[in-house]
């Protein structure tokens, strides 16, 4: 009996290190997969997964009595708000999508990328000043020239030319490669000086 035991703790520990080291293999691959840095955030939200379900998996082994609350928290692990915000974005229901990217700003997924992404749904949406509001938020967090651009639209769709017109430079100071950013300063500018 006391062989069997060994046998088996034996086993379980070689099962362990095997596991680990996919574990590792597997979150080198990811990281090398996101090296954009649009899906850097992607490889975060990854991780956070892997790490979790590495939990819940030792969980599992190490206390096997306590299996049923594990799996009950299984689906927090696989819910990505962000993720399902994007989904609903991309089926044109804005509506929805914000309230998956407020879920995603409460847990800290992907938190100024979900700022960003409910700007563009109140953009969507036509509420330009809580588009505003919402990109605002983003900037605190990362700065990125398609923040200002988005703010930049919105006061022009709001008939404030002034605060558009800042707003555009930021963008072009940032990227002044963008040709539409450019034009847009031309026409307001031009419309400006026409007043």
């Amino acid at each position: 009996m006391g062989f069997s035991l060994l046998k088996l703790f034996l086993f379980l520990l070689l099962f362990i290190t095997v596991y680990s080291v996919l574990f590792t293999v597997y979150i080198i691959i990811l990281y090398f997969h996101c090296q954009d840095s649009y899906n850097q955030f992607t490889f975060l939200n990854y991780i956070k997964i892997l790490v979790n379900f590495n939990n819940i998996y030792m969980n599992i082994i190490c206390k096997s009595d306590n299996n049923f609350n594990i799996m009950l928290n299984l689906e927090d692990y696989m819910m990505n708000y962000f993720s399902k915000g994007n989904e609903f974005y991309n089926n044109e229901n804005y509506k929805e999508a914000l309230s998956y990217y407020k879920k995603a700003i409460e847990n800290k997924d992907c938190e100024y990328h979900a700022f960003y992404n409910s700007g563009v749904c109140y953009i969507k949406l036509k509420n330009y000043q809580k588009a505003i509001d919402m990109i605002k938020k983003a900037l605190e967090l990362h700065k990125d020239s398609k923040y200002f651009f988005n703010i930049a639209y919105c006061y022009s769709m709001l008939k404030d030319d002034i605060k558009a017109l800042r707003y555009f430079n930021l963008a072009w100071a940032l990227d002044n490669l963008d040709t539409d950013c450019e034009r847009a300063i031309k026409l307001i500018a031009t419309k400006i000086k026409k007043q």
